[in-house]
């Protein structure tokens, strides 16, 4: 069984794909009217070629377009002549759905009220006499045909059976095969000829029924035709509107208004005459896409026929971590375990705030304490003074010495002697508030009755505070141990980080700072607060030495890129590593700080970009495993391909070929 498709003249070819999918016939006729778009393309003909095979259907093209015939058989498409009979047949046998037999008695039809429509015939289409020819038929059938009832007044025209034809294929009369193109979808071609009525004359046309009573309707002739089957009123509109369908789509004459016909009268019913120029735009338009289409395969064959890769080579790689002993001398030496080291020296001076979170209770006394500044005027020989030792004021109030200390003896210079002086914490013998003092001087009463007593002397630097009697004010600030334990951490730190930075604006080109070596040493002269002092907040100074050694890593560099590890067949060298020494054992005194040099070392294979792209230029993916099993340096081979489908080889031409070294 074949199946028929009447595809519009701009119908899309997705459009005709889609009915091939959906036909369930094997055989697939398609029908294109002139100019049809799809015909119009060899590469939609193809594309409906192709997608007939992959679904195993066979597909027929009908058309009386001579051009798109030459394309679809260039296409691989089977081509069949236009037969209105064979079409009409093939119809009227799909919409029968009532067949009688031979012999049987033949039953009546209903009455029908309804003029019947002529069918087109072949021998119109194309024609140039085709109106002509519609109009004379018209008016030869409508003298023929009108039968008045007696019951009825005035005149109803009878529809008469249509005179039976041949069963003979007609010859098909092409209308015109000028290439002169479209002006517009459906319209006409130079066609000025007046526009056709529907009805050849007024005459012809049916006259208006009276509403006079009706009679008995007479009984219809019964038609039977022994070879073909009776076909009720709805098998007979069913074949009605696929005789029209096919009219309209080939353009047909009769009483079936065309697009062809509905488009001329509309043209001249206006005021302005139908354009008889055969220039149009539609050719180029077609070959718009076309020339799309082309532009977009040279491009992509140029993609897929010139491809470019992009090789990634990953080598060998390990991390290890290397140590050794070395000796830093500030002295010059030719030693190859040790290495020039230069040692930096420093003072620093620093000052911190801190709050007092110490409190009296009230309930027991507490001693007055302050810095006094002793003198030694006797000699030049240090004079050393035991912690306990006591001063005593003209009052004869007596301060004890907190620590023990060493008082230094006179000194020369500018010819003048000059006495040796200390500072020193004292605390008052006995508690209350007489002994908070500002100012005074203080003897030695352990001299009394010796040269000494007259020589040595000591004077207030630092008010006495802190004195109290029992039963004083509860809750009082004073300065506790914690508290200068406090603030004598918090001045190391300060001093540590301004002097490594101090020291790093000393070093010299290619130096670094060995910042563990730092040592800070806190010299005399330290301004603490007392303990016990009643404050809320309290400074405490002091002065530190700060040493560093610096040294320049070049040699130390230079003995780890010696280092090699052996992996397999593969030497592998040194291409990143961190330092850090440890385990400093700094002699400030000497000159020397011996140390270990510990690091964190990457080893990698060394690798030659160019002389692995040559070896591996035209290899494919076998190519590519022989060639890993040929280069142990190399851990991992990746390729990009460009575009990534349907190439697996990498390119002969170096240009189109590059390496990249992880």
């Amino acid at each position: 069984m074949r199946e028929s498709h009447y595809i519009d003249i701009d119908e899309e070819i997705i459009s005709a794909v889609s009915r091939l999918r959906q036909s369930g016939q094997t055989e697939n006729v398609f029908i294109f009217p002139k100019r049809a778009l799809i015909l119009q393309s060899i590469v939609n003909l193809r594309l409906l070629e192709r997608e007939a095979r992959k679904l195993g259907k066979q597909i027929i093209v009908v058309s009386q377009d001579e051009i798109g015939k030459k394309l679809a058989e260039r296409a691989g498409l089977r081509i069949e002549a236009y037969q209105d009979q064979n079409f009409q047949e093939q119809t009227a046998v799909g919409n029968s759905r009532f067949v009688v037999e031979p012999g049987a008695d033949p039953m009546p039809l209903p009455e029908v009220s309804i003029r019947p429509k002529e069918q087109p015939r072949s021998t119109d289409i194309g024609s140039d006499d085709f109106f002509a020819a519609t109009q004379s038929r018209k008016q030869t059938n409508a003298s023929t045909r009108p039968l008045v009832r007696p019951e009825v007044s005035g005149r109803i025209q009878e529809i008469a059976p249509n005179p039976p034809r041949e069963n003979q294929p007609q010859p098909l009369r092409v209308r015109n095969a000028s290439p002169a193109p479209l002006t517009s979808l459906n319209s006409l071609r130079g066609d000025v000829r007046p526009p056709r009525s529907k009805f050849a004359s007024v005459d012809q046309m049916p006259q208006s029924v009276t509403t006079a009573p009706r009679g008995p309707a007479l009984p219809m002739p019964v038609v039977t035709r022994p070879s073909m089957p009776i076909q009720t009123e709805q098998g007979q509109l069913e074949k009605e509107a696929a005789r029209a369908r096919l009219s309209r789509f080939m353009g047909g004459a009769g009483n079936v208004p065309t697009p062809l016909t509905q488009s001329s009268k509309e043209v001249y019913r206006g005021s302005h005459p139908l354009s008889t120029s055969p220039r149009s735009h539609a050719g180029w338009l077609t070959l718009i896409p076309l020339g799309i289409f082309i532009v977009l395969l040279i491009a992509g064959g140029w993609y897929i026929l010139f491809p470019k890769a992009n090789i990634i080579l990953k080598p060998q790689t390990a991390e290890q971590i290397v140590r050794f002993q070395i000796t830093g001398l500030t002295e010059t030496t030719t030693n190859t375990d040790s290495i020039p080291v230069r040692m930096l020296s420093l003072e620093k001076t620093v000052r911190v705030s801190e709050i007092a979170t110490s409190e009296t209770s009230g309930t027991e006394a507490t001693k007055a304490r302050g810095r006094i500044r002793i003198s030694n005027t006797f000699s030049s020989t240090p004079q050393p003074l035991v912690a306990t030792t006591r001063f005593e004021t003209k009052e004869g109030k007596v301060y004890r010495l907190v620590d023990s200390l060493v008082v230094p003896g006179t000194k020369e210079q500018d010819g003048k002697s000059l006495p040796g002086v200390v500072e020193a914490v004292v605390v008052a013998d006995q508690s209350g508030a007489d002994y908070n003092l500002g100012s005074a001087t203080f003897t030695i009463p352990g001299f009394k009755g010796s040269a000494k007593y007259e020589k040595f002397s000591a004077e207030i630097v630092q008010a006495f505070t802190g004195g109290s009697a029992p039963g004083g004010t509860t809750g009082k600030k004073v300065v506790g141990q914690t508290d200068i334990e406090k603030a004598r951490k918090k001045a190391l730190d300060e001093a540590r980080s301004h002097a490594l930075e101090e020291a790093k604006r000393l070093l010299q080109t290619d130096e670094i700072l060995i910042d563990e070596s730092l040592e800070l040493v806190e010299k005399s002269g330290t301004s603490t607060p007392l303990l016990g002092a009643s404050a809320e907040q309290f400074d405490y100074e002091a002065r530190f030495e700060a040493k560093v050694f610096a040294l320049n890593p070049k040699s130390i560099n230079e003995r780890i890129e010696k280092e090699r590890v052996q992996m397999e067949s593969v030497t592998l060298v040194p291409v990143d590593y961190t330092t850090q020494y440890v385990s400093l054992l700094p002699k400030y005194e000497s000159g020397r700080i011996d140390m270990t040099v510990e690091n964190t070392v990457r080893f990698q294979a060394p690798l030659d970009g160019a002389k692995l792209k040559s070896t591996l230029l035209g290899l494919n993916e076998e190519g590519m495993k022989d060639f890993l099993k040929d280069h142990p340096e190399v851990e991992r081979l990746q390729v990009e391909f460009q575009p990534q489908l349907f190439i697996s080889t990498i390119p002969s031409d170096e240009a189109r070929v590059t390496v990249t070294i992880e």
